[in-house]
């Protein structure tokens, strides 16, 4: 008697990695149990790795390949409903269609359940499509840039498929078996016409007919044909015989947890009458559904599970059994203890169809519990309040309700309150500033539960709330808005960046280790790749235009030699400190103006910018809030510019091989992106050409901006001349000092100008350490390595510097990454002269090349800076930066700030050695005699134009972060 061997996962995993492995038939018996093993239990993820693993080694063998392919599409079927995940969809349409020529009755149902289960109607995702839009909403934000996407076909022409492979295979079965493909025939008909169809739902009720008499025990056919006849009348039509109830552990070991929780499903429906039968099935099936990625399944299941508590004393028949009302009856009194919790929680599932995803601990916690029905009934009373257009009133309860799901460990239920507030936003701008109130209380708490999807959910009611700038009436508090939607998680750091923990700290140093081997091993690869990744990456723009883009997820590049997977892996890194920045607990609250304004100067003029949709108008938007002490005003207006400017936001898709890219820019993009472009062309002759001054002259001019100069016009004669911008997106990579004012004359004549990355900058205390002066490091030659030219210029500079405090600078072989970590935190000012390289795709890996290799971005963000008080950096682009959707900003320049340090200047273009020496050499003398950072910036700007008139070299050098004396 033949027996399979019984082999180990990790032996599984070895066998058909192993390229020299010489195949048995046990072999693959083995393998092939371990995936039917995987597949029931739901670890779908090692299944699916198994499975194409072993069909790529039996590829050239029959029938191994036969077996193989048949485990691959169970796997697949799984995965893709699921997860919606197209190209696994795509690979294993593939895989049936070389099947199908010679299919076998096993293949042929292999390849039918494909074409039906993931399109066929769910009654866990169909009873509540409300969550499954939600759930569908995260995935598209989690997964879109590491899978291209999560579009499925339409479901028409897979069922219809579907339909046809059943009707082929009812025609070769008999008995049991013909009985249960004429059931899944039914249920492609049954859920291509989605239950609308009079002629499809004859023709339902037909194949269910003939099936009754002859289906077996199979579950799924048997729960299914009693679904679909009672459903549409058939039950009369029919021998009457009672629904078997199937233990949900049979269930999972037949079929996995999508399956198994779909039959008991209809189960509990059709026992509901049976209280104490229903509720047991619910929680077998809630014990059994412990595998990640089935969410919605146990959500499901546990709010069924709150219709048939046993001690519930209301109803849902009539609108005045429901619990909500009986609980507002005051009928309490006449309740047991445990007749209030089972009351409780049946009025919690019916304000929220999310709130029970936890419900097995929130029955134990009576706190909690009391937080979870609060959060429902608040819910309850903004969906009143939205239904008679109460919307402002509205606001408040929905977005209290989501506070409280996300504290108390529910992200979907948090997130559909968020959509909710959203909707009711849109129609009325007092409903904006009510969000705007309450929000400041919540973000914290719901970016913290939330997570990424948090963070969109939330920028989505920022923009929302801004489209109501433009109209007349109520008080919208900008400011409160700007420091709510922008650099929310940059104003929490303060100083070193917390090393990872637990899982998320094994996957980046795992990352970290991956990209330490492949950049050497790129440093060896021909000079065309090795330098391919320093270029500024154009999909279907230029570099200019990309440094305007938000920096998302879904930038993952096809291809697979050395170069693009290097670029790959670093993406992923990005993604991982981008996730972890924007879950970073922080406690530091929201300045109010007051506070705002005890931290400016007395000369200092604050303007913070926010741009976002118009919605009346369909035109983008631009605010300014204009603050300083015996001043405020807000300011807004609507661009009318050309046709690539009147979006509030635009995307460019790149396609190759079926893999997708999207990269989603802001309106300021475009304009930053061409000034640049004009300021670097030769001049001739001239400070800047015609076209860059018309350029300028042109943003100067156009609404909110020609208002706004007008003011800062007004302050100017009433002593005021620092210019404190807190720019949106890519203008900070937009030339203020440059714009014109009238009479021949630029704000960089009359002001200096700082860029911040948030309020709270200033709030950083100094730490408290003994302090060197300064570290002065140059290397001439550290990017010849990597195809860069030696520049010797820098090493003059970096011993000008020096010499300035009598110190020796750190130059040639002495440039090293590690003596910068090791003396960095000791100093008061830092300055770095090398070239440099911004990579756009992932700002972590901006560099600066030292004698020992690069110092990247990554490298910065871990030491500890607190107490630098300047860093300037002498390299290409080194103040140019990305920033994600909720304004928080990346690179070399934003690392040193994450790190603590204070101010970072650098240049927003290449600019020549000569102008570098000299406004470096005159920014330190003027510190070494005592000058203010400020004095120093200022001096350095005024003496490099006397000597380099042209804009492109002066204007160049720009000042990020807090330069002030305390």
């Amino acid at each position: 008697m033949a027996t399979t061997e019984v082999i180990s996962e990790a032996e599984a995993v070895r066998r058909v990695e192993a390229a020299d492995w010489e195949w048995q038939s046990d072999d693959i018996s083995a393998v092939l149990e371990i995936i039917s093993l995987k597949r029931c239990a739901g670890d779908l993820k090692v299944a699916r790795n198994l499975a194409r693993l072993l069909l790529a080694a039996v590829e050239q063998r029959q029938p191994e390949f036969h077996q193989a392919a048949i485990a691959f599409l169970q796997v697949a079927t799984e995965v893709v409903a699921r997860d919606l995940d197209k190209q696994l969809y795509q690979q294993a349409s593939d895989v049936a269609a070389s099947l199908l020529p010679d299919a076998d009755v096993e293949a042929l149902r292999a390849i039918a359940d494909l074409k039906l289960e993931p399109f066929a109607f769910d009654q866990v995702l169909g009873a509540y499509p409300q969550r499954a839009q939600w759930r569908r909403a995260r995935l598209a934000v989690l997964m879109s840039g590491f899978t291209g996407g999560i579009e499925m076909p339409e479901p028409e022409q897979p069922l219809a498929e579907a339909r046809e492979l059943f009707a082929t295979l009812a025609q070769r079965l008999t008995g049991p078996e013909r009985g249960n493909a004429l059931v899944q025939q039914a249920y492609a008909v049954f859920s291509q016409a989605n239950s609308r169809d009079p002629a499809a739902i004859d023709e339902c009720l037909a194949l269910c007919i003939e099936a009754w008499p002859i289906i077996g025990d199979d579950p799924l056919a048997r729960t299914r044909v009693y679904w679909m006849l009672a459903r549409h009348g058939g039950l009369e039509r029919v021998a009457k015989r009672p629904l078997f109830i199937f233990p949900p552990g049979e269930l999972m070991a037949l079929y996995g947890p999508r399956t198994a929780a779909a039959t008991a499903a209809i189960a509990a429906i059709f026992t509901r009458g049976k209280r104490a039968s229903a509720f047991e099935l619910c929680e077998q099936m809630l014990a059994e559904l412990v595998a990640p990625g089935f969410e919605l399944q146990r959500a499901w299941f546990a709010e069924f599970r709150a219709h048939v508590l046993p001690n519930d004393p209301t109803d849902c028949k009539t609108v005045e059994d429901r619990p909500v009302m009986a609980l507002a009856r005051g009928r309490l009194a006449r309740w047991t203890d445990a007749q209030i919790v089972d009351a409780m929680l049946h009025s919690l599932a019916h304000a929220t169809a999310e709130g029970l995803l936890v419900f097995p601990e929130i029955t134990q916690d009576r706190a909690k519990l009391r937080d979870w029905l609060l959060a429902g009934y608040k819910e309850h009373i903004g969906r009143r309040l939205m239904s008679e257009h109460e919307y402002a009133a509205a606001v408040p309860p929905f977005i209290l309700a989501a506070g409280l799901h996300a504290n108390n460990g529910n992200p979907e239920a948090a997130g559909h309150c968020l959509q909710l507030a959203a909707d009711c936003i849109r129609p009325s701008h007092s409903a904006a500033s009510a969000a705007i109130a309450e929000l400041g209380k919540w973000a914290g708490v719901l970016v913290e539960s939330l997570g990424r999807p948090g963070v969109y959910a939330l920028d989505e009611l920022y923009r929302a709330c801004f489209c109501h700038l433009h109209t007349d009436g109520g008080e919208l508090p900008l400011l409160t808005l700007m420091q709510l939607a922008k650099g929310r998680a940059t104003a929490q750091l303060d100083g070193p960046f917390a090393p990872p923990v637990g899982r998320l700290r094994e996957v980046t140093y795992a990352l970290v280790d991956a990209l330490d081997a492949a950049f050497e091993a790129n440093a060896r690869l021909p000079p065309a790749s090795a330098t391919a990744y320093l270029e500024p990456e154009a999909l279907l723009i230029d570099g200019h235009t990309l440094l305007g883009a938000y920096l998302m997820d879904a930038e993952l590049q096809p291809g697979s030699s050395p170069a693009e997977e290097l670029a790959n892996l670093r993406r992923k890194c990005q993604h991982l400190y981008m996730h972890r920045l924007q879950l970073e607990p922080g406690s530091r609250p929201l300045l109010s103006k007051d506070e705002v304004l005890d931290r400016l100067p007395l000369e200092a003029v604050l303007v913070s910018m926010y741009e976002g949709p118009v919605y009346d108008g369909g035109e983008p938007g631009m605010a300014f809030d204009v603050e300083t002490v015996g001043s405020s005003l807000e300011i807004t207006g609507v661009y009318r510019d050309s046709p690539i400017m009147a979006k509030s936001d635009w995307e460019a898709t790149s396609s190759e091989n079926g893999f997708t890219r999207r990269i989603r820019f802001t309106t300021g993009s475009a304009r930053s992106a061409h000034v640049r472009r004009l300021l670097l062309e030769d001049p001739l002759n001239r400070p800047v050409s015609r076209e860059a001054e018309l350029a300028l002259a042109g943003q100067a001019g156009a609404g909110a901006f020609r208002e706004l100069l007008d003011h800062l016009a007004d302050l100017y004669k009433l002593g005021k001349r620092q210019l404190v911008i807190w720019p949106y997106g890519a203008y900070y990579f937009f030339p203020f000092h440059l714009l014109p004012i009238g009479d021949g004359r630029i704000i960089a004549d009359d002001w200096t100008v700082v860029l911040v990355p948030t309020l709270n900058c200033r709030a950083r205390e100094p730490h408290s350490r003994e302090r060197k002066e300064i570290l002065a490091m140059a290397s001439a030659d550290g990017g010849a390595r990597y195809g860069l030219a030696v520049e010797p210029d820098v090493i003059r500079q970096t011993q000008t510097i020096a010499a300035a405090f009598a110190i020796e600078p750190a130059t040639g072989s002495a440039a090293t990454v590690n003596r910068f970590a090791n003396d960095a935190p000791l100093v008061r000012f830092i300055h770095l002269a090398a070239h440099g390289a911004h990579y756009s795709p992932a700002p972590l890996f901006d560099a600066i090349y030292l004698a020992d290799g690069p110092l990247f971005a990554h490298h910065v963000v871990q030491l500890d800076l607190r107490g630098v008080e300047l860093v300037t950096l002498s390299a290409c682009e080194s103040q140019l930066l990305r920033f994600d959707q909720s304004g928080d900003l990346y690179g070399m320049a934003a690392a040193f700030l994450h790190a603590g340090a204070a101010a970072v200047v650098g240049a927003l273009w290449p600019v020549r050695p000569t102008v570098a020496e000299a406004f470096f050499s005159e920014l330190y003398a003027c510190l070494a005699e005592g000058h203010s950072k400020l004095d120093a910036f200022r001096t350095a700007q005024t003496a490099t134009r006397k000597l380099h008139y042209e804009y492109r070299d002066w204007a160049a050098f720009s000042v990020l972060g807090d330069v002030w004396e305390r």
